[in-house]
C-alpha cells in the first residue's frame, strides 16, 4: 500500500474532473494514486506557491476517498537544506462529506504521505513536507 506519483492521460483525467469538488483552477495532468486504498489526489491548479496573505489564490487539490472527493486550499513555502527540499503545506481550509466524520483523524495522516510523493514527483527529488490543518468542515 503505497502512493504513486504518475501522469494521466486525457480520459482519466476528464474522469477525475467529474468526481472533484470545485474550484478547478487549472486542472493539471498527474495524480497521486494508492490503488490498493483506493485513494487520489488531484491538483486542480492554483498559484499557492507563497505564504497566506499575500494575495495570491491557493492552491486547489482534491483528495477523492474511493470516489467521495475531500476539497482543500493550501499555500506552500519551501526551503532547501542539505539536498533536501523542505516543503511547508499550509491548509487555509478543508471539507469532507459529513459521512467521512468519523475517518478525519485518519485522512489528516493520508493527506502529508500524498503531499510527500506528490512534491517529490514534481520536484523531481528528495522532500519532507510538513502539514498544517485547520478545524475541518463537514458539508
Amino acid at each position: 500500500m503505497a502512493f504513486v506519483f504518475e501522469k494521466i492521460d486525457h480520459t482519466r483525467g476528464a474522469e477525475l474532473i467529474q468526481m472533484v469538488r470545485p474550484p478547478i483552477y487549472a486542472f493539471q495532468r498527474w495524480q497521486v494514486i494508492d490503488r490498493e486504498r483506493n485513494f487520489v489526489l488531484a491538483d486542480l491548479g492554483g498559484e499557492g506557491e507563497y505564504p497566506r496573505g499575500q494575495g495570491d489564490a491557493p492552491d486547489y487539490f482534491n483528495f477523492l476517498w474511493q470516489s467521495m472527493p475531500i476539497a482543500f486550499e493550501c499555500y506552500t513555502t519551501e526551503k532547501g537544506v542539505d539536498g533536501t527540499q523542505h516543503i511547508n503545506v499550509d491548509i487555509a481550509k478543508i471539507t469532507l462529506p459529513e459521512n467521512l466524520k468519523n475517518s478525519a483523524d485518519e485522512i489528516k495522516r493520508l493527506i502529508p504521505e500524498a503531499l510527500t510523493v506528490y512534491w517529490a514527483g514534481r520536484r523531481k527529488k528528495a522532500v519532507s513536507v510538513a502539514v498544517q490543518f485547520p478545524v475541518i468542515q463537514f458539508y
